[in-house]
């Protein structure tokens, strides 16, 4: 008998999503398989990508090309401060241009894949040649309520003056005056942080708004202190559940990976990917109730803005590292969302759900 011929499969953009999902197919998922991804070859400036990281055997490859984990992390506001971690979870930045381009270097000089520098659509009739199509690239906001917007900038210090074992995830001592306002600061070592001036409001800012925020912040926190300014990162992300049309099985923020009350996908994806090789199971970053819950939350968020500082802080206050890990990631179990539900003030919550 004839061998069969191997299965062709077409992956629909070349970022986070395509290139996890390209490298699992090829090691465990479909070893017999050609495969072409499709990516349009427009630059990807580089980011820091977050996530809470426990062990998960499908996080090793990010664990171990990360460029910073913290064991502890912060949420401060007027009010007081909460510290969170101590425990199994760690929270893991990843510089995307790094994480990326390990993993086209994983898939080069295999024969069973080819790239294509193109934009194509998920119903372009050349997909017509593969047998199966996932699409990473295409997926529409629902809705037209918040966005996550930011700009951040590497900073080096004359002196040390950061502490690298705590990221700052929230710090609300900034102005309020465009929407839910927080700096975000991620420390690599005594005297160098990248820090983050991040809104949730419907329209991004202006530049120099962000970048007056992080200067006043530095000078307020830091005042005897000189920094040098280095790379910077910038970025709008949508708060609101993502839909895709489609003909294509969608992957990663196409298939709806995206937690839209915070904006991280990074774990998401990598945990959507696994359980489709493993159990052939197409999962969301957040079950339906933690979907419902979320969208509570960005209502609380978009018509009491001046709440929000009252209620991550509650969040931080009442929840262990490990809890708080796991709420952030989604799909989490019952007792965590009922402490996710005790710890929150109740009277906004109960008339944004009504």
């Amino acid at each position: 008998m004839s061998p069969e011929p191997a299965k062709s499969i077409g992956i629909i953009g070349g970022g986070c999503s395509g290139l996890v999902l390209a490298n699992r197919l090829l090691a465990d998922g479909a070893p017999d398989s050609a495969l072409t991804l499709y990516d349009d070859g427009a630059p990807r400036p580089d980011h820091i990508w977050g996530y809470w990281d426990a062990g998960e055997v499908f996080m090793s490859t990010a664990r171990q090309t990360a460029a910073h984990s913290w064991p502890y992390w912060e949420i401060i506001s007027d009010k007081g401060a909460a510290l969170l971690g101590g425990g199994r979870a760690r929270y893991v930045g990843v510089s995307s241009q790094h994480y990326e381009q390990h993993l086209r270097d994983a898939l080069s000089g295999d024969n069973r894949i080819s790239l294509e520098t193109t934009s194509i659509a998920p119903d372009d009739p050349a997909l017509g040649n593969h047998q199966q199509v996932y699409d990473t690239a295409h997926w529409t906001p629902c809705g037209d309520g918040l966005v996550q917007h930011f700009q951040g900038v590497h900073v080096t210090a004359a002196q040390p003056c950061f502490d690298p074992q705590v990221a700052t995830l929230m710090d609300f001592r900034v102005d309020q005056s465009r929407g839910v306002h927080f700096i975000y600061m991620l420390p690599f070592s005594p005297t160098h942080a990248l820090v983050e001036s991040t809104l949730f409001s419907p329209q991004p800012c202006e530049a120099a708004f962000y970048q007056t925020a992080i200067s006043d912040y530095l000078a307020r926190h830091f005042p005897s202190i000189t920094f040098s300014y280095g790379a910077t990162e910038s970025g709008v992300i949508p708060m609101s559940a993502l839909s895709y049309h489609g003909n294509a099985t969608p992957i990663g923020l196409a298939g709806e990976a995206l937690r839209a009350s915070s904006g991280y996908a990074f774990y998401q994806i990598h945990r959507q990917i696994d359980g489709l090789m493993r159990k052939n199971t197409l999962q969301a970053g957040a079950h339906r109730f933690e979907q419902w819950m979320d969208k509570v939350f960005l209502r609380v968020l978009r018509h009491h803005p001046e709440r929000a500082a009252e209620v991550f802080l509650a969040l931080g206050k009442a929840l262990s590292g490990d809890t708080f890990a796991a709420f952030m990631n989604g799909r989490a179990g019952p007792s965590v969302l009922a402490q996710v539900i005790a710890a929150v003030p109740k009277l906004p919550f109960i008339r944004q759900a009504l």
